[in-house]
């Protein structure tokens, strides 16, 4: 047996870092990069949300659906009004909710109503984000009242538990 094996075996970080490059702090960040690339946020509420385009849909404006839903974008005729997902840190990126969200979307699209979130409701998308996690048994390591009140969480507890969303669902 490789020596490295048994170390990943009891920190699957380790194999991140060793598949990204670097420490393992960026490793999870570059992790959650690609995991949420192509999810957005949209501004503005779409009128309808046909499971199809066509050109009635794209008058009165909609939310189109690509790729398990991993790229929502609002067409209102000739403006797309999105912002994407931008993770550049285990802190402010993640204070409105919306990462987590986007993260947990991937493997848990039921649990998450990912096209009907906004940025300005951060209680309701942070509560979704550790519902669902929960739902699966991933224990909360964050606490909500924390989280409510700052845009700058603390990056250790944020990154402890996105760690914790990745090895459930990658290792």
């Amino acid at each position: 047996m490789l020596p490295w094996i048994s170390v990943e075996r009891k920190d699957p970080l380790a194999a991140l870092a060793r598949e990204y490059g670097g420490s393992k702090r960026n490793a999870l960040l570059k992790w959650c990069q690609k995991k949420t690339e192509g999810y957005q946020l949209v501004f503005g509420t779409p009128a309808i949300k046909p499971s199809h385009e066509d050109s009635w849909a794209r008058w009165y404006g909609f939310i189109s659906v690509y790729k398990r839903v991993r790229k929502v974008t609002l067409f209102t005729g000739s403006d797309e009004a999105t912002s994407n997902i931008d993770i550049t840190n285990f802190s402010s990126s993640w204070s409105d909710g919306l990462a987590f969200c986007a993260l947990l979307h991937t493997y848990l699209p039921a649990h998450i109503p990912y096209q009907e979130l906004n940025s300005q409701d951060k209680k309701r998308n942070l509560l979704l984000a550790f519902q669902a996690a929960e739902s699966v048994g991933i224990k909360p390591s964050l606490e909500l009242s924390e989280m409510m009140y700052t845009d700058r969480p603390d990056w250790q507890s944020v990154m402890q538990y996105v760690a914790q969303i990745y090895k459930y669902f990658e290792t």
